[in-house]
């Protein structure tokens, strides 16, 4: 279970830093910045939890910058803040983190 959660992880920050970068013409500057410094945040600290099991304040770090990144370009695009894709996105947030608490 331990290897889904590292998987899925790693994968999140990819997408993230994917999106981020094909939405650069989108968004803010800052947002985009914000977004793939969560999104090497993540996968950094995902990898190392798997040699270190301190880093998981870096995983926290690494979600946290993405949610707020999305929270700026959802104002930027949309001109709103969408409650359904961020209440959705943090509960994603919150099982990752659940998985490699429980399962380290």
């Amino acid at each position: 279970m331990i290897i889904i959660g590292y998987s899925l992880t790693v994968l999140y920050g990819l997408l993230s830093a994917i999106v981020a970068v094909l939405g650069i013409k989108e968004t803010k500057k800052y947002s985009t910045i914000i977004m793939l410094i969560g999104a090497i945040e993540l996968i950094c600290s995902s990898i190392y939890l798997t040699y270190q099991n301190d880093f998981i304040w870096g995983v926290v770090l690494g979600l946290i910058l993405i949610q707020t990144a999305a929270i700026i370009n959802g104002y930027a695009i949309y001109g709103k803040f969408n409650f359904k894709h961020q209440i959705i996105r943090l509960i994603f947030g919150i099982i990752l983190l659940a998985i490699l608490i429980v399962f380290k």
